[in-house]
């Protein structure tokens, strides 16, 4: 049964990432051999789509399986490898592959197999770190972030080559002003939606799915407002002794060990980063205050209480240059 319901599930995906008009990501992946290219990122930063644009382009010598499916995760690690043998496919994408018992097993199988191997996972269920770990040195992880702003506007179909007019750099302006606001999340910027609500449920899904649950989180009042602090804080220099007074104010006490171990469990959930402060002395850039940046710089909507261009700007560069760093793996 389970067989009928990989391959049923593989044709009509085939057919789907035909059809499908996709905004071309510009992440450029390096296949190198008996290595597995995991894209990691986000939730809802578009992970799946990107591998849908990869496969676009070799959709009769690609396989795709989603673990989350209900039907294709019942599947048993067997029987995806004899599925995926019989296909007889050199490309195979394993979506939410966490789902799947032993997932590593089947991976380095199909490497050595010769099969060139993609996989992405929620960042609740599947770290960077885990699968450097599960995988032993046979992985490429790539960052995948929410658009950029020249994502953003080819998305919203505008063409930048050529001479540019007045009137083509006033709506260049009034997008940026957009996406320098609402951010870069593909469904805020290819569907009309409520954004400042979808923004909000993104910011809930991660607390709760990929903080609290996933790290067992006991103190979830003190865990809240650190997490908020983060986001009110964006660009700004922030310590544990800033962070333990906030909370003191609150008649709240907890220990210094506690706060910086839920930043650390905040940093895995991809919404925001702490940057050390530059030193040659390994010791000092370890050292606190750090600065804390958004994945997104639509984050920051729910708790604006004033406009401030300048950090938004800031926070967009930092996006930028954090994309670079997936041209040296």
């Amino acid at each position: 049964m389970s067989k009928e319901f990989l391959e049923n599930f593989y044709i009509k995906t085939t057919e789907k990432v035909r059809n499908l008009i996709i905004v071309k990501r510009d992440l450029d992946i390096k296949i190198v051999k008996e290595k597995v290219i995991s894209i990691i990122g986000p939730r809802r930063a578009g992970k799946t789509y990107f591998l849908f644009q990869i496969m676009k382009d070799i959709i009769e010598n690609s396989l795709y399986l989603d673990f989350e499916d209900f039907l294709v995760k019942q599947s048993k690690n067997l029987e995806v490898l004899e599925f995926i043998l019989t296909k007889n496919k050199k490309f195979v994408f394993l979506d939410e592959v966490q789902n799947l018992e032993n997932w590593e097993s089947l991976v380095r199988t199909l490497l050595n197999q010769g099969y060139k191997v993609f996989i992405i996972g929620s960042s609740s269920k599947l770290l960077s770190k885990e699968i450097a770990t599960q995988l032993r040195g046979r992985s490429l992880s790539y960052l995948l972030l929410p658009f950029s702003f020249k994502e953003f506007l080819k998305a919203k179909n505008f063409k930048t080559n050529g001479f540019i007019t007045f009137e083509k750099k006033g709506r260049i302006m009034e997008y940026l002003k957009d996406y320098m606001y609402f951010g870069g999340y593909p469904e805020i910027v290819l569907k009309e939606i409520e954004k400042e609500k979808y923004l909000k449920e993104i910011i809930e899904l991660v607390f709760f799915k990929d903080f609290v649950e996933r790290k067992n989180i006991k103190n979830i009042k003190v865990a809240k407002l650190i997490f908020e602090y983060l986001l009110q804080n964006y660009t700004k220099e922030i310590s544990l002794s800033k962070i333990k007074n906030y909370l003191n104010n609150l008649n709240l006490k907890p220990n210094l060990e506690t706060i910086s171990n839920y930043l650390h469990d905040l940093e895995d959930t991809f919404s925001i980063f702490l940057i050390n402060k530059f030193d040659y002395k390994v010791h000092l850039r370890e050292s606190w205050p750090k600065k804390v940046y958004l994945v997104d710089n639509g984050l920051h909507l729910p708790f604006k209480f004033s406009e401030d261009k300048g950090k938004l700007m800031e926070n967009l560069v930092f996006l930028q240059l954090k994309r670079q760093e997936n041209t040296n793996p």
